[in-house]
Protein backbone atom coordinates (compact mmCIF):
# COMPACT_ATOMS: atom_id res chain seq x y z
CA UNK A 1 0.00 0.00 0.00
CA UNK A 2 0.95 3.73 -0.86
CA UNK A 3 0.56 6.56 1.10
CA UNK A 4 -2.61 8.51 0.11
CA UNK A 5 -4.06 5.29 -1.10
CA UNK A 6 -7.40 4.08 -0.12
CA UNK A 7 -7.28 2.50 3.23
CA UNK A 8 -8.47 -1.11 3.99
CA UNK A 9 -11.44 -2.09 5.69
CA UNK A 10 -10.72 -3.94 8.81
CA UNK A 11 -7.96 -4.61 10.54
CA UNK A 12 -4.94 -5.83 8.84
CA UNK A 13 -2.10 -7.67 10.62
CA UNK A 14 1.28 -6.35 10.44
CA UNK A 15 4.46 -8.09 11.69
CA UNK A 16 7.01 -5.39 13.24
CA UNK A 17 10.98 -5.46 14.17
CA UNK A 18 11.11 -8.29 16.68
CA UNK A 19 8.14 -10.05 15.85
CA UNK A 20 5.94 -7.47 17.22
CA UNK A 21 2.00 -8.23 15.77
CA UNK A 22 -0.29 -5.47 15.49
CA UNK A 23 -3.78 -5.58 14.37
CA UNK A 24 -3.76 -2.07 12.54
CA UNK A 25 -7.10 -0.75 11.83
CA UNK A 26 -5.96 2.13 9.78
CA UNK A 27 -9.66 3.45 8.98
CA UNK A 28 -9.85 4.20 13.06
CA UNK A 29 -7.04 6.24 13.52
CA UNK A 30 -4.14 7.73 12.19
CA UNK A 31 -1.40 6.28 14.29
CA UNK A 32 -2.10 3.08 13.26
CA UNK A 33 -1.41 4.59 9.24
CA UNK A 34 1.75 5.46 10.69
CA UNK A 35 2.45 1.82 12.45
CA UNK A 36 1.58 0.28 9.11
CA UNK A 37 4.76 1.89 7.41
CA UNK A 38 6.48 0.79 10.51
CA UNK A 39 7.04 -2.93 8.54
CA UNK A 40 9.46 -1.37 6.39
CA UNK A 41 10.92 1.26 8.35
CA UNK A 42 12.16 0.72 12.42
CA UNK A 43 10.72 3.91 14.59
CA UNK A 44 12.60 6.73 14.76
CA UNK A 45 13.45 6.78 18.48
CA UNK A 46 14.50 3.03 17.91
CA UNK A 47 18.62 3.57 18.26
CA UNK A 48 17.76 5.70 21.45
CA UNK A 49 15.64 2.46 22.91
CA UNK A 50 18.69 0.10 22.24
CA UNK A 51 21.30 2.41 23.04
CA UNK A 52 20.12 2.04 26.59
CA UNK A 53 17.64 -0.55 27.39
CA UNK A 54 19.47 -3.94 28.10
CA UNK A 55 18.24 -7.70 29.71
CA UNK A 56 16.10 -6.56 32.87
CA UNK A 57 16.30 -3.18 32.62
CA UNK A 58 13.32 -0.47 32.99
CA UNK A 59 12.04 1.97 30.70
CA UNK A 60 9.34 4.54 30.85
CA UNK A 61 6.75 5.37 28.55
CA UNK A 62 4.89 9.04 28.96
CA UNK A 63 2.13 9.12 26.50
CA UNK A 64 2.12 5.63 25.38
CA UNK A 65 -0.55 6.00 22.74
CA UNK A 66 -1.25 2.67 20.98
CA UNK A 67 2.66 1.07 22.24
CA UNK A 68 4.76 1.03 19.69
CA UNK A 69 7.92 2.20 21.67
CA UNK A 70 5.99 0.24 24.98
CA UNK A 71 6.17 -2.80 23.01
CA UNK A 72 9.58 -2.32 21.20
CA UNK A 73 10.96 -1.92 24.70
CA UNK A 74 8.94 -4.75 26.27
CA UNK A 75 10.87 -6.61 24.11
CA UNK A 76 14.24 -5.02 24.33
CA UNK A 77 14.03 -5.39 28.37
CA UNK A 78 12.78 -9.02 28.19
CA UNK A 79 11.04 -11.24 30.90
CA UNK A 80 13.21 -9.55 33.68
CA UNK A 81 12.76 -5.92 33.14
CA UNK A 82 9.62 -3.75 33.09
CA UNK A 83 7.79 -1.23 31.57
CA UNK A 84 5.84 1.02 32.84
CA UNK A 85 3.44 2.66 29.62
CA UNK A 86 1.33 5.86 30.43
CA UNK A 87 -2.06 6.40 28.41
CA UNK A 88 -4.81 8.24 30.05
CA UNK A 89 -7.19 8.50 27.56
CA UNK A 90 -9.45 5.41 27.56
CA UNK A 91 -9.98 4.46 23.81
CA UNK A 92 -5.99 4.55 22.85
CA UNK A 93 -5.66 2.88 26.14
CA UNK A 94 -7.72 -0.30 24.92
CA UNK A 95 -5.98 -0.30 21.88
CA UNK A 96 -3.07 -0.42 24.03
CA UNK A 97 -3.88 -2.90 26.16
CA UNK A 98 -5.27 -5.42 23.21
CA UNK A 99 -1.31 -4.96 21.80
CA UNK A 100 -0.32 -6.01 25.17
CA UNK A 101 -2.49 -8.78 25.10
CA UNK A 102 -1.85 -9.98 21.08
CA UNK A 103 1.87 -9.90 22.35
CA UNK A 104 1.87 -11.57 25.40
CA UNK A 105 3.84 -8.36 26.91
CA UNK A 106 3.68 -9.46 30.55
CA UNK A 107 6.59 -6.59 31.74
CA UNK A 108 4.52 -4.16 31.01
CA UNK A 109 2.16 -2.19 33.57
CA UNK A 110 -0.22 0.13 32.13
CA UNK A 111 -1.46 3.41 33.96
CA UNK A 112 -4.73 4.83 33.43
CA UNK A 113 -3.28 8.36 33.89
CA UNK A 114 -1.42 11.89 32.84
CA UNK A 115 1.47 13.25 34.11
CA UNK A 116 1.85 16.34 35.39
CA UNK A 117 3.57 18.86 38.25
CA UNK A 118 1.22 18.42 40.63
CA UNK A 119 -1.29 15.35 41.03
CA UNK A 120 -5.18 15.84 40.43
CA UNK A 121 -7.55 16.17 37.52
CA UNK A 122 -6.64 17.42 33.93
CA UNK A 123 -8.91 17.77 30.88
CA UNK A 124 -7.32 16.02 27.76
CA UNK A 125 -8.83 17.33 24.12
CA UNK A 126 -8.66 14.70 21.89
CA UNK A 127 -9.26 14.61 17.92
CA UNK A 128 -11.24 12.05 16.57
CA UNK A 129 -9.48 9.45 14.54
CA UNK A 130 -6.07 11.07 15.58
CA UNK A 131 -5.10 9.69 19.27
CA UNK A 132 -1.18 10.75 18.54
CA UNK A 133 -2.51 14.76 18.52
CA UNK A 134 -4.23 14.22 22.10
CA UNK A 135 -2.86 17.28 24.09
CA UNK A 136 -4.33 18.56 27.44
CA UNK A 137 -3.81 22.34 25.33
CA UNK A 138 -7.39 23.77 24.35
CA UNK A 139 -8.29 23.48 21.22
CA UNK A 140 -7.96 27.27 19.10
CA UNK A 141 -11.06 28.24 17.15
CA UNK A 142 -13.12 25.60 15.52
CA UNK A 143 -12.28 22.00 16.45
CA UNK A 144 -13.86 18.43 16.18
CA UNK A 145 -11.52 17.86 19.33
CA UNK A 146 -13.78 16.00 22.39
CA UNK A 147 -12.87 16.75 26.16
CA UNK A 148 -11.70 14.15 28.19
CA UNK A 149 -10.83 14.30 31.96
CA UNK A 150 -8.83 12.21 33.28
CA UNK A 151 -6.64 11.88 36.85
CA UNK A 152 -3.38 13.12 36.65
CA UNK A 153 -0.28 12.52 38.81
CA UNK A 154 3.10 13.23 39.78
CA UNK A 155 5.84 10.84 37.71
CA UNK A 156 7.94 10.45 40.68
CA UNK A 157 5.45 9.32 42.80
CA UNK A 158 4.36 6.87 39.81
CA UNK A 159 7.74 5.34 39.65
CA UNK A 160 8.13 5.02 43.61
CA UNK A 161 4.65 3.64 43.51
CA UNK A 162 5.61 0.75 40.51
CA UNK A 163 8.32 -0.75 42.26
CA UNK A 164 10.89 0.32 39.57
CA UNK A 165 14.43 1.21 40.04
CA UNK A 166 16.41 3.19 38.32
CA UNK A 167 14.68 2.97 34.82
CA UNK A 168 17.06 3.64 32.30
CA UNK A 169 14.98 5.88 29.75
CA UNK A 170 12.04 7.78 29.98
CA UNK A 171 10.54 9.01 26.49
CA UNK A 172 7.95 11.70 27.00
CA UNK A 173 5.01 12.61 24.11
CA UNK A 174 2.67 14.85 25.59
CA UNK A 175 2.11 17.53 22.71
CA UNK A 176 4.06 20.34 24.96
CA UNK A 177 3.31 19.55 28.56
CA UNK A 178 6.61 18.05 28.36
CA UNK A 179 8.25 20.59 30.93
CA UNK A 180 5.16 19.75 33.34
CA UNK A 181 5.72 16.19 33.21
CA UNK A 182 9.44 16.71 33.87
CA UNK A 183 9.28 19.28 36.66
CA UNK A 184 7.10 16.34 37.94
CA UNK A 185 10.02 14.22 38.79
CA UNK A 186 13.33 15.93 40.46
CA UNK A 187 13.77 13.03 42.78
CA UNK A 188 14.46 10.72 39.42
CA UNK A 189 16.01 13.35 37.48
CA UNK A 190 18.73 13.57 40.80
CA UNK A 191 19.47 9.83 41.07
CA UNK A 192 22.47 8.15 41.32
CA UNK A 193 21.58 6.32 38.61
CA UNK A 194 19.32 8.94 36.33
CA UNK A 195 17.68 7.76 33.27
CA UNK A 196 18.00 9.34 29.97
CA UNK A 197 14.69 11.30 28.70
CA UNK A 198 13.78 11.53 25.13
CA UNK A 199 11.17 13.98 24.21
CA UNK A 200 9.20 15.60 21.81
CA UNK A 201 10.26 19.49 20.56
CA UNK A 202 7.52 21.06 19.27
CA UNK A 203 8.24 25.29 18.98
CA UNK A 204 4.87 25.58 18.18
CA UNK A 205 2.90 23.52 21.31
CA UNK A 206 5.73 24.56 23.44
CA UNK A 207 5.35 27.81 22.94
CA UNK A 208 1.41 27.40 23.54
CA UNK A 209 2.44 25.75 27.23
CA UNK A 210 4.24 28.86 27.63
CA UNK A 211 7.63 27.49 27.44
CA UNK A 212 10.84 28.71 25.47
CA UNK A 213 13.39 25.74 25.01
CA UNK A 214 15.91 27.53 25.84
CA UNK A 215 14.67 27.47 29.71
CA UNK A 216 14.29 23.50 29.02
CA UNK A 217 17.95 23.68 27.98
CA UNK A 218 18.63 25.77 31.35
CA UNK A 219 15.92 23.83 33.47
CA UNK A 220 18.14 20.78 32.92
CA UNK A 221 21.64 21.84 33.01
CA UNK A 222 21.54 24.05 36.56
CA UNK A 223 19.28 21.38 38.45
CA UNK A 224 20.49 18.19 37.28
CA UNK A 225 23.64 18.14 35.61
CA UNK A 226 22.41 17.05 31.84
CA UNK A 227 23.08 18.28 28.79
CA UNK A 228 20.82 18.30 25.48
CA UNK A 229 21.36 17.07 22.20
CA UNK A 230 19.10 17.20 19.18
CA UNK A 231 18.68 14.04 16.71
CA UNK A 232 19.79 15.18 13.41
CA UNK A 233 20.79 13.25 10.21
CA UNK A 234 24.41 13.92 11.29
CA UNK A 235 24.17 12.55 14.89
CA UNK A 236 23.88 13.96 18.11
CA UNK A 237 24.16 17.75 18.11
CA UNK A 238 24.59 19.60 21.43
CA UNK A 239 22.22 22.10 22.24
CA UNK A 240 23.20 25.28 24.20
CA UNK A 241 21.02 27.60 26.21
CA UNK A 242 20.37 30.22 24.24
CA UNK A 243 18.24 28.05 21.53
CA UNK A 244 15.28 29.27 21.38
CA UNK A 245 13.81 26.86 18.50
CA UNK A 246 14.81 23.00 19.10
CA UNK A 247 16.76 21.83 16.15
CA UNK A 248 14.95 18.32 15.66
CA UNK A 249 11.27 17.00 16.54
CA UNK A 250 12.91 14.80 19.59
CA UNK A 251 15.76 16.09 21.91
CA UNK A 252 17.72 13.57 24.28
CA UNK A 253 18.80 14.64 27.84
CA UNK A 254 21.75 12.78 28.74
CA UNK A 255 24.15 12.85 31.83
CA UNK A 256 27.47 13.37 30.59
CA UNK A 257 29.37 11.37 32.63
CA UNK A 258 26.84 8.67 33.91
CA UNK A 259 25.81 8.35 30.30
CA UNK A 260 28.89 7.97 28.50
CA UNK A 261 28.64 4.60 27.54
CA UNK A 262 25.25 5.17 25.44
CA UNK A 263 26.34 8.87 23.81
CA UNK A 264 29.59 7.21 22.38
CA UNK A 265 27.12 4.55 20.52
CA UNK A 266 25.12 7.30 19.54
CA UNK A 267 26.64 10.29 18.43
CA UNK A 268 27.06 9.75 15.08
CA UNK A 269 24.00 8.04 14.40
CA UNK A 270 22.12 8.98 11.05
CA UNK A 271 18.57 10.01 12.91
CA UNK A 272 15.64 10.70 10.22
CA UNK A 273 14.45 14.24 9.47
CA UNK A 274 10.90 13.22 10.62
CA UNK A 275 10.77 11.40 13.76
CA UNK A 276 7.23 11.50 14.45
CA UNK A 277 7.00 7.74 14.59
Amino acid sequence: MRRGAPLPSGAVRCVIGPDLIFDARMGDDGSWVDLFFLQYEPPALTPVLEAFLVRGGSFVDVGANIGIYTAWASRLVGAEGRVLAFEPVPATRRDLESVITVNNLSNVTVVPKALGEESGEIALWVTPHASGLTTALPPIGASTAQRVDVPVARLDDEIAASGIADPALVKIDVEGLEMSVLRGAPRMLAAIRPPAVVFETDASHLARAGVRFSEVVTWFESEFGFRLFALLPAGLQPIGRDSDQPPAGNTLALHPEKHRVAFERLRHYRFRRNQSC
